[in-house]
């Protein structure tokens, strides 16, 4: 293919994927090339190869080259044109590209490298161009080498005869006398048949510029400039292809048809611009005007938590070694260390633990329950988010943003105001940001997650949100005018998977409930249900609930033991009995009165369910007077972490042998349960087991099983052996079994009674309750 004097190369479908995750539909994408190609654009610029992040269909980071091939393979290319895709190094293997044949259309590889790898980079290229591809050489942020790193690159690939080596702006911080600067540097050096490329992103509006001056200055080389269509890029985007043809129609040589590229524009690019929108702003010129990656600008923009002037404060505190290759921890490092160092003095509010709290996000789902809301106002503890409601007057409102802040500081009443301790403001209360914006090994100081880890540090157990519906591309999200909101896909889609992974951990320690739709929503902590069955008529031991245990009825020992656990929600006695259920109420627990008719506690706790919804109910038979309450956590845990269970049962090993009143089980490799008798299981016929496997009566049941359950009708081995969780067995129903550490027994017969009074006396939990007082 013969070169001209002034090339360009649209990067359209690779840089322009930074602004969509490189989503372009195939269709697009070969309309994209096709259009290029007929407005007479010389090079095109298909993608990335990727083999890691790369997919093989409606994405232009390539899973393989045979993938874009693929695509290509119908695109009618003219002798003076071509297309071709970046390999970034480290991230697609060179060995594994294969040869370039006569029917290849991608002809050319753009290999693209840091400064700190381009020593380890050099030797790749020869592979490329071994492979019959053009090479392309794009040395990242050029402008950080110094002279010598720069002549001695260059003198390196001279021998290679590459198609091209590059000046890459990356920072976009280039004005026209470092570019020639550069470029007399580099000319001098470069062989005369190497073309000499420049690569901008258009942080200072000057990429449009500089082409001029290089295109006046380069007027006996050969010369590569990159732009892209309306100029798609990240940040601040890039020069645009329809800008550079049109001056080059005009002032060199009648040779575009622009009309094919205003027709992408229109049918297209226009509608990705406005929805996810590149260009200009405040915090790119700072990344081009501080000589820093112009991610660094976009990660503090993306905490929407910033005034522009924190940005170039953080910003200039980057180190001339890390300015130019983007580091997410240490800018990450960076802006918690500005957030962390800015302390107020802590003033914490008391909040009131009578009313239900209600946080209240700025998401347009908030409508949905507005009224609802406002006529039960006095039902809840309000407290707003970063933002003054329209319809609501809140408790309290709660900023963890200094930009957010100052937009409503003069119309808040700053004695209702909560701040974190960051925040420069005249709140009347402060709480500490460092404390509230680390969730275990996360950092995350969104304000609903910074508000419900303080919920949690004041010991609330359940806390209300609305509004709260996950960040979006468009102002529609928002309840008022969001005047920065986020636009970028790949930085919305990050933020969104930090807050759902911080709330999914705080939801282990406090009930959510969103009462309005959220992103978040299948994040937070199911609703847990304890249910207590309890019978009066046991055929061994007839009033057995009731009966004394070292000064409390048995009955009060399992609720005040459950009523423990800090994972369940409610505890219920599930009882059919008026003496058990005033015995109960009398030292303050709720009861249900169940049917009469009742098999089993299973049977008991599902017209419980009827009563009260949940998400997972959980139960404890009501002989189990020694219940350590930590072991509930167990069963309801297993049923999480392994979805396709929806039952649970604890075990213990056990070596008492012919009892009758004791339920065995044995296991398959999967820890599920297969067998449950009175007898001893296995037996010992044959050979003797070293220890048996006894129930230990909590079993757990997701909601959905429950409704199950409810029409399984009664089955043979159920009857035989008196065991209700035998027929969810004989239906198909995996139930997980759970191993616990205990000694302790159920009480069903006199013996066990007198055994578990006598353990009583030396527990460890039952000085916690046995001064309990009479309601």
């Amino acid at each position: 293919m013969s070169k001209i004097n002034i090339n360009i190369l649209d990067c359209t479908l690779r840089d322009g994927g930074y602004v969509n995750n490189w989503a372009f539909d195939d269709k697009d994408s070969f309309k994209t090339i096709q259009k290029l190609i007929n407005a007479n654009i010389e090079i095109v610029e298909c993608g990335f190869l990727d083999k890691e992040k790369g997919k093989s269909k409606n994405c232009t980071r390539f899973k393989s080259m045979q993938d874009l091939e693929n695509l290509v393979k119908d695109i009618n290319i003219k002798d003076n044109q071509m297309l071709v895709a970046m390999v970034e190094y480290t991230k697609y293997d060179i060995d594994t590209l294969p040869e370039l044949t006569k029917d290849s259309k991608v002809k050319g590889i753009r290999f693209s490298f840091r400064k700190s790898d381009f020593q380890k980079a050099l030797l790749e290229m020869p592979k490329i161009k071994a492979k019959g591809y053009e090479l392309f050489i794009q040395p990242i942020s050029t402008l950080s080498y110094t002279k010598e790193e720069l002549e001695y690159l260059l003198k390196t690939v001279n021998p290679l005869k590459p198609y091209a080596v590059y000046v890459v702006d990356t920072q976009g911080s280039m004005f026209s006398d470092d570019f020639k600067k550069l470029y007399e540097d580099m000319d001098k050096i470069l062989d005369d048949t190497i073309s000499l490329g420049f690569h901008s992103h258009n942080n200072m509006q000057l990429s449009y510029s500089i082409a001029i001056t290089f295109i006046e200055i380069a007027k006996n080389k050969n010369i590569i400039i990159d732009s892209s269509v309306y100029g798609m890029g990240r940040g601040a985007g890039n020069l645009n292809t329809e800008l550079l043809a049109d001056f080059i129609n005009k002032k060199i040589n009648l040779k575009y048809n622009i009309e094919e590229i205003l027709e992408l524009i229109d049918g297209y690019y226009y509608n990705i611009y406005k929805t996810q929108g590149w260009g200009y702003s405040l915090a790119h010129f700072l990344s081009a005007s501080l000589e820093c990656h112009p991610n660094y600008a976009s990660y503090l923009l993306d905490t929407k938590h910033l005034t522009i002037n924190e940005i170039k404060r953080i910003m200039a505190q980057v180190p001339d070694n890390e300015k130019y290759e983007y580091n997410k921890q240490y800018i990450e490092k960076l802006y918690i260390n500005y957030n962390e160092n800015k302390q107020e003095t802590i003033n914490e509010p008391l909040l009131s633990k009578d009313k239900k709290v209600l946080l209240l996000g700025s998401g347009k789902n908030l409508n949905e329950k507005i009224d609802e809301i406002k006529n039960n106002k006095k039902e809840y503890l309000m407290i707003s988010l970063n933002h003054i409601p329209k319809d609501i007057t809140p408790d309290y409102y709660f900023f963890s943003s200094q930009k957010r802040y100052n937009e409503f500081s003069d119309d808040l009443d700053h004695n209702k105001v909560i701040v974190s301790n960051n925040i420069k403001s005249k709140a009347k209360y402060k709480v500490e940001y460092k404390t509230l914006s680390h969730i275990e090994n996360l950092h995350n100081d969104n304000s609903a997650v910074m508000m419900i880890n303080y919920l949690i540090k004041n010991q609330f157990a359940s806390v209300n949100i609305a509004g709260v519906d996950g960040f979006s591309t468009t102002n529609e999200n928002y309840t008022y005018d969001e005047k920065d909101s986020l636009i970028d896909t790949k930085s919305i889609n990050e933020l969104n998977e930090s807050i759902q992974n911080a709330i999914k951990i705080l939801s282990q320690s406090i009930r959510i409930d969103f009462i309005t739709s959220s992103l978040f929503e299948s994040k937070s902590k199911p609703k847990i249900v304890g249910v207590i069955p309890a019978r009066y008529g046991s055929t061994r031991l007839p009033g057995k609930p009731l009966l004394n245990i070292v000064g409390l009825p048995m009955i009060v020992h399992v609720l005040k033991r459950v009523s423990m656990n800090k994972n369940l929600d409610e505890v219920i006695v599930a009882t059919d009995d008026e003496r058990i259920k005033k015995v109960v109420e009398k030292y303050g627990g709720k009861v249900i009165m169940t049917s009469i008719n009742h098999n089993n506690g299973s049977e008991r706790m599902i017209e419980v369910a009827k009563h009260i919804e949940a998400d997972i109910y959980t139960l404890i038979n009501g002989d189990e007077a020694l219940v350590n309450p930590d072991y509930i956590t167990e069963g309801v845990n297993a049923l999480i972490k392994d979805p396709s269970c929806h039952i649970s049962l604890l075990y213990n090993k056990y070596s008492k042998r012919n009892s009758c009143s004791d339920f065995k089980i044995v296991l398959n490799k999967k820890s599920e349960v297969m067998y449950i008798s009175r007898s001893d299981i296995p037996s010992e016929c044959r050979n003797k087991a070293k220890y048996l496997l006894k129930a230990y009566h909590i079993m757990t049941y997701t909601k959905e099983m429950l409704k199950i359950y409810e029409k399984l009708e009664q089955t043979e081995y159920d009857y035989i052996e008196s065991h209700e969780l035998l027929r969810a067995m004989e239906y198909g129903y995996k139930i997980k079994g759970v191993e616990v550490e205990s000694d302790a027994i159920s009480v069903d017969t006199q013996e066990g009674l007198e055994i578990v009074r006598d353990m009583m006396k030396e527990d460890k939990l039952f000085p916690l309750y046995k001064d309990c007082k009479i309601v």
